[in-house]
């Protein structure tokens, strides 16, 4: 479990699923930075839809894709990664994970995932999203956490780590203000970080391995 936060303002200028804010930054500020102008999209139509937008949103049967249905870019990104999670990008139609419907209702696109969606979007009212490099986040006093592509492991996102200089995102992460975490995985040499947590993943074909993840941490003025 990370750190709860110092702060007011929680910050995370690598967005992606924004766990940490979503656990800790409910009904409060919380800044988004995404330089994938996908899960921007998402963000942007999660940050405005009220609970019956989401509610109202279509199941994508096994002979349908989302193509087949009126959806905004930031609706249809958003199903689509349900549809075969743990995949960088959003798919159109249900995985052969999903079809078989071997895991729990829960962790695929339905009734249930929409339901716990819809409780809870009102809590993102005072969050914002900004399309763009880490670096559009302005230094303040803040709760940072900074979850980029992992330096050994993320080269296959589409703005993955053989597009970053870890060289300057190290410097830049020393020079934040506040409560610094940085999220990596085991062998990243970019900061000194230190054995956080073995984490179990689920990938897009349902098997299941383990991440071993690091963390950099750093309280500042």
């Amino acid at each position: 479990m990370m750190l709860p936060p110092m702060h007011p303002t929680i910050v995370e200028p690598f967005a992606g699923s924004a766990c940490y804010s979503i656990r800790y930054g409910l009904g409060k500020k919380v800044i988004l930075v995404e330089k994938d102008p996908i899960i921007a999209s998402v963000w942007e139509f999660l940050i405005h839809a009220t609970p019956r937008a989401i509610l109202r949103l279509p199941d994508i049967p096994n002979r349908k894709t989302i193509d087949d249905f009126a959806l905004s870019p930031g609706e249809a990104a958003f199903i689509g990664f349900w549809l075969n999670r743990g995949s960088a990008q959003p798919s159109k139609s249900p995985s052969k994970w999903m079809r078989s419907k071997v895991n729990a209702k829960s962790t695929w696109w339905g009734r249930e995932v929409r339901a716990r969606v819809a409780r809870l979007v009102d809590g993102l009212r005072g969050w914002t999203i900004a399309e763009g490099d880490y670096t559009r986040a302005r230094n303040r006093r803040a709760t940072w956490i900074i979850d980029p592509p992992y330096q050994k492991k993320g080269k296959y996102y589409k703005f993955g780590s053989d597009k970053i200089n870890y060289e300057e995102l190290a410097r830049w992460c020393r020079e934040r203000r506040g409560q610094v975490m940085v999220c990596e995985n085991k062998g990243a040499n970019w900061l000194p970080f230190k054995s956080f947590a073995k984490i179990k993943a689920n990938s897009s074909s349902g098997d299941t391995s383990y991440s071993k993840e690091v963390l950099w941490t750093q309280t500042s003025k």
